[in-house]
């Protein structure tokens, strides 16, 4: 009797415990579950939602490029323009972290050589100008007055007038 009693009521016990344990791990196992989809289906979204964002970035950067392409050739520019905008995006070029080797496109000395020729089109028009003064004195009839300056003889012989050329009065 008593001891029976007891028994049963150790018994009856141990099945509680058994069967709490049984579902606590139950639960577990299904939070678990639970989480590591939510966990994963955060991932896919957020994977779809940056690809959305790259996708609508790169279209983005499609038009602006192709604006500014059709802006360039509305534009019709000449190699003095191309060649300045090329010498101001040298410090842009030169900024950065990894700027240890400096690599020029060979453009830039196409550039380079359109910006000497700009430039030295433009002093030696006002050279041949100044030479034109020196010449012949503002008003005398001279060639250098009327503008009708020969250019220098490309063989190197400076000082010798040209066919054409007006001789100082």
């Amino acid at each position: 009797p008593g001891s029976i009693q007891e028994a049963m009521e150790k018994q009856m016990r141990a099945d509680r415990d058994k069967r709490a344990a049984i579902l606590t791990a139950e639960g577990v196992k299904a939070s678990q579950i639970l989480t590591a989809e939510g966990e994963k289906q955060a991932a896919v979204l957020t994977a779809e939602g940056a690809k959305q964002a790259a996708i609508l970035r790169a279209e983005g950067d499609a038009k602006a490029i192709d604006t500014v392409f059709r802006a360039i050739h509305n534009g019709r520019p000449d190699q003095e323009l191309l060649s300045y905008q090329y010498l101001q995006m040298l410090p842009q070029l030169a900024q950065g972290s990894a700027n240890k080797v400096f690599v020029i496109p060979s453009e830039f000395t196409d550039a380079f050589s359109g910006i000497g020729k700009a430039l030295g089109a433009r002093i030696g028009d006002d050279g041949a100008r100044e030479a034109g003064a020196e010449a012949a004195p503002e008003g005398d009839g001279g060639a250098a007055s009327r503008g009708e300056l020969e250019p220098a003889p490309e063989d190197g012989a400076r000082g010798e007038l040209g066919p054409g050329a007006a001789e100082p009065k």
